[in-house]
C-alpha cells in the first residue's frame, strides 16, 4: 500500500526503526493471509570480553620466536550457534587504528569450563598469518554455546623473528587467565597474569536467544581509567544482559576516526551490531578546538555509523577540571556557553542520525554544565574514580536503551 507506515504488531514506527528491528529480529511480514517466509538468522556480536584495542604497548618476544599463548575468559549472554573468532593485527591508539608492526601467525582453540578443548580452524587450516592491519575470521564452530555460558579462548600468537612483536589489548583479570610460552592451545600450564593479552577482538555468531549486540566506541573513560581497565561504567551498565565489545583507547578523539583506515576494524564490527554507543569528545576539547569544528567532526562520525543501520546512541561529555583538588573547569569546559556546554546541549537534542542521546553527568557533576566534579568523584580532574563513581555513571545508562 503506497505510503503505508511499516508496522511491527500494533506499533507504528519510522522506516529507520523498521530497519533496526529487521537487524535484530529479521524482516517482518506485512498483513494479509500469506504465510510468513523463513527468515535467515543474522550473525552478530555474540560474546563479551572482545577488545579491538591495545591500551598497552605491543607485546615483545623476550628470547625467541616461539610466541605466547593467552588464556582469556568470555561470556555469551545470548548463547552462540556457528560461532567464529575474529582476530586482527592492529593497534588502537589515541589517533585511531594503526597497523601492527609486522605479520603475526595465530592458532586458537576454545576451552569449555569442563576442560574440553575445541580446536579452531581458518579455511580448514590450524593457523593463519595476518598481515599488518589485516583481519582473520575463523571457520564456524559446530559446538553450540548455551545462553549465559562461560568459556576460555586460547590464542597462540607468534612471529617470524625474535625481534618482532604483536599488539595486545585485553586486560587479564584473574578468572584463571594467564599466559604460557609457545603453543598451549591444546594443553599446557598457564601462569596467572593481570597484564595485556592478545585475544579475539570479537566472537560473532547466531544468537540462541535474541539479545542486543553492542559496539561501544570511546576513550579512556569508557575503557576504565583510572582504576580498573575493561571494567568501566560501560561494562557495569551492560553486565551480562547483552553481548558487547568496547573499542576504547585513552586519548582517542573524534577527528582521528574520520579517516577510513583509522576506523576500519570498528566499522567492520559495526555490521555485526544492533546498537552502536559512542562516547567521544573530551579529547577533542582538550585540543582547544572551537565548537563549530568539534560539532562538524561529530556530525561526520555520526553519519558514518548511521549508515550501519544499527540503533545509534551518543553520550554527553563528562566534566574536566584542572585536578582533583583544583576544581577549576578546564579550558572549553565550564558553563552552558562553553564548548562542552554547547556540545552537550547539541547531543541531547538528538542530531540527525542519532536514535538516542544519554546524559552521563547526573550524579557526578555539581550542577548542569558546571564541569565541576562532585567531591571525591575524580582522581585527576579528567577521569571518574573507579568503583563508586563509575557505578554512579552506569546508573545513567540503562540496558533498555540498547534495545
Amino acid at each position: 500500500m503506497p505510503g503505508r507506515i511499516p508496522q511491527y504488531g500494533q506499533f507504528r514506527i519510522s522506516s529507520r526503526f523498521t530497519a533496526i528491528l529487521d537487524r535484530v529480529l529479521g524482516p517482518q511480514q506485512g498483513g494479509g493471509n500469506s504465510e510468513p517466509e523463513p527468515t535467515p538468522e543474522r550473525v552478530l556480536i555474540a560474546a563479551t570480553r572482545g577488545n579491538p584495542c591495545a591500551q598497552g604497548t605491543a607485546g615483545t618476544i623476550a628470547t625467541s620466536d616461539v610466541g605466547t599463548t593467552y588464556r582469556v575468559k568470555h561470556t555469551t549472554p545470548s548463547g552462540i550457534k556457528e560461532g567464529q573468532l575474529v582476530f586482527a593485527n592492529s593497534q588502537l591508539l589515541y589517533n585511531g587504528e594503526n597497523n601492527g608492526p609486522n605479520a603475526i601467525t595465530v592458532k586458537a582453540s576454545i576451552e569449555l569450563m569442563d576442560g574440553t578443548i575445541i580446536p579452531v580452524t581458518f579455511d580448514g587450516q590450524a593457523t593463519v598469518t595476518i598481515a599488518p592491519g589485516g583481519r582473520a575470521v575463523s571457520d564456524k564452530m559446530t559446538h553450540e554455546f548455551a545462553e549465559g555460558a562461560e568459556f576460555y579462548s586460547r590464542t597462540w600468537v607468534h612471529t617470524a623473528a625474535a625481534s618482532q612483536s604483536w599488539p595486545v589489548g585485553t586486560i587479564m583479570r584473574g578468572y584463571s587467565e594467564g599466559t604460557a610460552s609457545g603453543d598451549a592451545t591444546a594443553s599446557g600450564t598457564f601462569t596467572s597474569s593481570t597484564g595485556f593479552a592478545y585475544s579475539p577482538y570479537s566472537i560473532i555468531g547466531k544468537h540462541k536467544t535474541k539479545k542486543p549486540a553492542i559496539l561501544c566506541i570511546g576513550d579512556s573513560i569508557s575503557k576504565g581509567l583510572v582504576g580498573s581497565e575493561d571494567n568501566s561504567y560501560v561494562n557495569r551498565a551492560i553486565g551480562t544482559a547483552a553481548n558487547y565489545i568496547v573499542a576504547a583507547r585513552s586519548g582517542l578523539y573524534i577527528s582521528a576516526l574520520l579517516t577510513q583506515s583509522k576506523r576500519a576494524h570498528m566499522e567492520w564490527l559495526a555490521d555485526y551490531a544492533t546498537s552502536i554507543y559512542i562516547a567521544l569528545g573530551t579529547n577533542d576539547l582538550n585540543g582547544a578546538t572551537n565548537y563549530a569544528t568539534v560539532k562538524g567532526n561529530m556530525d561526520s562520525l555520526i553519519s558514518i555509523f548511521t549508515a550501519k543501520n544499527a540503533k545509534l546512541i551518543y553520550a554527553t561529555i563528562l566534566p574536566r577540571t584542572v585536578s582533583s583538588s583544583d576544581l577549576t573547569p578546564y579550558t572549553n569546559y565550564g558553563g552552558p556557553t562553553s564548548v562542552r556546554g554547547q556540545l552537550n546541549t547539541y547531543i541531547m537534542s538528538k542530531p540527525a542520525g542519532v536514535d538516542a542521546a544519554v546524559d552521563l553527568n547526573p550524579n557526578i557533576e555539581t550542577g548542569q554544565d558546571t564541569s565541576v566534579w562532585v567531591t571525591g568523584a575524580t582522581a585527576d580532574g579528567t577521569h571518574p574514580n573507579y568503583g563508586t563513581w563509575h557505578q554512579a555513571i552506569s546508573a545513567n545508562l540503562p540496558v533498555s536503551l540498547f534495545v
